[in-house]
């Protein structure tokens, strides 16, 4: 015998299982090629029905964004851990965090291909604004791993109380992120063309150090560089 859940519990349950598979849809075949009704054949659902919980496909692309971010910052919190192995200061652990955030292109190109369609899409909704789990989060309220790292370092004496961390905080992540989303958005363009040839390593050809922290002597007490060279 069938145990019916109560029509709210079926609803989240539902919109769960929605959002999941519309995020594996995007991943797989990239925003504009996935249609509404291939999500709903793969939910088991109606596209009507699909439509019953998301108004329009943004909605869809808004709660995939929200889901993989949500696994992104998750995912990064464990291999920043890792690496650390205990007994870090801030500082160190400022510079694991982006060290794993530059290891996505390589672990991960189709997200990143995915956050760079995801923003585009919902810009051109007026939507990008509700990605707030999205780094950089607010650094005041943000839990995610670099705010935390960058919390440890104000506490430990790592990282300088003279220091403008938000500065740092944003301006990190806004340059690996874009990066890794240009990195990704490149090798989907040579994809395309025809008659194309397997891209050399990307660590190797990129020669890069993306992210440097040094004590620095002056009175700031902190240098933040970041260096980035194409090759």
């Amino acid at each position: 015998r069938r145990t019916h859940l109560p029509h709210e519990e079926q609803r989240e349950k539902n919109i769960r299982l929605v959002t999941e598979v519309a995020l594996d849809c995007f991943l797989a075949n990239g925003i504009e090629k996935t249609k509404v009704a291939d999500i709903a054949l793969r939910s088991g659902l109606t596209e009507r029905s699909v439509f019953r919980y998301f108004e329009t496909k943004a909605d869809l692309v808004l709660a995939a964004s929200l889901l993989y971010w949500n696994r992104i910052l998750e995912r990064i919190d464990r291999m920043s851990h890792a690496a650390s192995g205990g007994g870090t200061t801030g500082l160190q652990d400022a510079e694991n965090v982006l060290i794993c955030y530059s290891q996505l292109y390589h672990l991960d190109p189709n997200g990143m291909r995915f956050t760079l369609d995801a923003e585009l899409t919902l810009h051109t909704a007026g939507r990008l604004h509700e990605i707030k789990n999205q780094p950089p989060e607010p650094f005041e309220t943000s839990g995610g791993p670099m705010a935390k790292a960058i919390r440890k370092g104000l506490a430990d004496g790592s990282i300088s109380p003279d220091v403008d961390v938000r500065e740092i905080y944003y301006n990190s992540y806004d340059a690996i992120l874009g990066i890794m989303q240009r990195l990704a958005e490149r090798e989907r363009t040579r994809l395309r063309q025809p008659d194309a040839q397997p891209e050399p390593d990307v660590r190797a050809r990129a020669q890069r150090q993306i992210t440097t922290y040094t004590a620095d002597p002056e009175p700031s007490g902190f240098v933040y560089t970041h260096l980035c060279q194409f090759g």
